[in-house]
């Protein structure tokens, strides 16, 4: 099957998408997907590069493995799906969510995250490096042992989430930390946190 036949079937059943591409590639590549909601189909190593995400909704999926990276990602939404090895590599993502989902592992280097929503969403040991996050939101979420050199987190807000043992060098962080969120073991080497409010219990430092 070619793109647009791997679509139809996607479109038309999840179960039987699952049942034809079991063990085979899926090649999603430069389609337009925009407005699905896709619920339970299983795009384990994916190529999804290039396609119109506009709108579209994961749900409970598996995407372990796949490439989204230079996707429209506009408006989409992943919900209780499995994320893990995915690659996002220097896309813009502008108001997505990511909601109770694991994407451990995973390599978004020089990606943009707009308005860009992370509830209860585990991202750790993934690379960050060089990221940039505008207004963005973490809440309940763990952001440990990630790579996040050189990033840029602006107008951010960090609720409840940690970020420990993550690589913040030469990273810059504005915004709000809130509750219980933490960068114990974090390397801050010259990172910069000025313009940053901390409401945390206990003071910034010993956030940090």
């Amino acid at each position: 099957m070619d793109q647009n036949e791997a679509l139809k079937l996607l479109k038309k059943s999840e179960s039987r998408f699952n049942e034809h591409y079991k063990d085979k590639p899926i090649d999603l590549s430069f389609t337009d997907m925009s407005g699905m909601k896709i619920k339970k189909a299983v795009l384990v190593n994916a190529n999804m590069t290039g396609a119109d995400l506009t709108k579209t909704q994961f749900i409970r999926c598996d995407l372990t493995g796949a490439n989204l990276s230079n996707t429209h990602l506009n408006k989409t939404r992943f919900e209780l799906s499995t994320m893990e090895r995915i690659k996002i590599i220097k896309t813009e993502l502008n108001k997505a969510h990511f909601r109770i989902s694991s994407i451990k592992e995973s390599d978004m280097h020089e990606s943009v995250f707009n308005e860009c929503e992370f509830y209860k969403i585990n991202i750790g040991q993934s690379n960050l490096n060089k990221t940039i996050f505008n207004k963005g939101y973490f809440y309940k979420s763990e952001v440990q042992g990630c790579g996040i050199r050189e990033g840029s987190m602006t107008e951010i807000v960090i609720n409840d989430t940690n970020f420990m043992d993550s690589d913040l060098t030469d990273s810059r962080v504005q915004g709000e930390i809130m509750e219980s969120s933490h960068f114990g073991g974090a390397i801050l080497v010259r990172a910069d946190f000025l313009n940053t409010a901390c409401y945390c219990p206990t003071p910034f430092a010993f956030c940090l």
